[in-house]
């Protein structure tokens, strides 16, 4: 197909000269006398390029360049402007209206057809450029939707809601750092007044990691309920995962069986930032030890992880959280940090679990005070409530953060 050109000159020798010069050459060519005439002509046959003259009646070409650049469906339109003016501030001008190309009269028809041919090759690029931005636009939307539709999917695999047990209260917090996240937090009834509390952080993010995490889950609830005990369940995760993760990602995970009955939690950690549990019996707010065993398949299969145990009260707490908590990080590059945690846990201790959670997070934004965060943030609480304590919330709903 011929690339059109339309030539706005008010002599019309000139005009009529450069037309029939272009027509030779292969182009379908229009005319027009000045800026008015080439507006309309512009809307009819959205030339690629227009070569108009300066000093024009009715609209000169100035005027003329930039009506034509504001329009939508011509802003790679080349334009090559004709004039008498050669000061450099007339240059200047033209430029700035938006012309691409200034010749100074009388041009040699010669060199204004090389310029011609330059242009139309600069134009094509430029068209093709817009396409293909156009169809990466069109690439990036529907990515965004099916990221959408993924994110929805990683909500509906972590729990819509906690248990209500007689005896326990739980909290939750989660907000991802982008459309998927990696995180996974659970609560699993194992029968007998047991409870098995998972907390897991996937490295990297987006679909990778809600793809990761969602094997994750699946591997948790295959075998939770046949593990001995948490560091069973994490040897067994880790084989699993050697076996059916072949990324490079790894998880780090905490697991423990908490007995609601003898208030008693058995625990097991493959790198899982350490949980913190405040102890109202010794009026003391502290890290549980022993949280260091290797992450998931990060090693090799045959790691072998150990169990803990901790003897809880009523009224104690346990805070399970991922680093993107204690990481979050403020325009200084100061962290939040657990010293911060644990004090906004002490400060807050008396309100309810779920009330809590949303808490130590808004404390943890502030903190941050707008500065982007670059992970995911979970925060999953546990009370052990007193004798004469009844759980405050029939059904503890979870909040999960926009």
């Amino acid at each position: 197909m011929a690339k059109s050109v339309l030539v706005v000159e008010s002599d019309p020798f000139i005009r009529q000269v450069l037309q029939r010069r272009l027509r030779n050459d292969g182009y379908e060519v229009r005319g027009a006398a000045n800026g008015i005439e080439g507006l309309e002509a512009v809307e009819g046959l959205s030339p690629d390029m227009v070569i108009s003259d300066w000093e024009m009646p009715r609209m000169d070409g100035m005027e003329f360049c930039r009506r034509v650049k504001e329009q939508p469906n011509c802003r790679s339109v080349y334009f090559i402007l004709l004039t008498s003016r050669d000061q450099e501030q007339d240059i200047v001008e033209a430029l700035q209206a938006g012309a691409d190309e200034y010749l100074v009269k009388p041009v040699d028809v010669k060199e204004l057809l090389a310029r011609v041919q330059a242009g139309m090759r600069i134009a094509g690029l430029q068209h093709d450029l817009e396409q293909a931005n156009e169809s990466l636009n069109h690439a990036l939307k529907r990515i965004d939707r099916e990221l959408q539709v993924v994110a929805g999917i990683q909500r509906m695999l972590l729990p819509q809601s906690l248990p209500t047990v007689s005896g326990l209260e739980f909290g939750v917090f989660y907000l991802p750092s982008s459309e998927c996240g990696g995180d996974y937090y659970d609560v699993l009834p194992l029968g007998d007044e047991r409870f098995g509390v998972v907390l897991a952080d996937v490295s990297g993010h987006g679909t990778p990691a809600m793809v990761a995490m969602a094997l994750t889950r699946l591997l948790v609830h295959h075998h939770a309920e046949a593990s001995e005990s948490p560091a069973d369940l994490l040897g067994t995760l880790n084989r699993e995962l050697f076996e059916h993760l072949p990324t490079e990602q790894y998880v780090t995970m905490f697991y423990g069986i908490l007995d609601a009955r003898r208030r008693r939690l058995t625990y097991s950690s493959a790198g899982q930032t350490p949980p913190v549990w405040t102890s109202a019996r010794r009026e003391t707010v502290e890290t549980l030890p022993n949280c260091e065993g290797f992450p998931l398949k990060l090693v090799q299969p045959d790691v072998i992880y150990q169990n803990s145990d901790l003897q809880m009260d009523g009224g104690d707490q346990l805070a399970l959280y991922t680093d993107g908590l204690t990481e979050t990080i403020n325009d200084a590059m100061d962290l939040y940090g657990i010293d911060r945690l644990k004090a906004s846990l002490r400060l807050r201790r008396d309100a309810a679990p779920h009330e809590r959670a949303g808490l130590i997070a808004a404390d943890a934004q502030d903190f941050a005070a707008g500065a982007p965060q670059n992970d995911d943030i979970s925060l999953l609480l546990i009370d052990l409530l007193n004798g004469s304590k009844t759980a405050r919330i029939a059904d503890c709903r979870v909040p999960i953060a926009d």
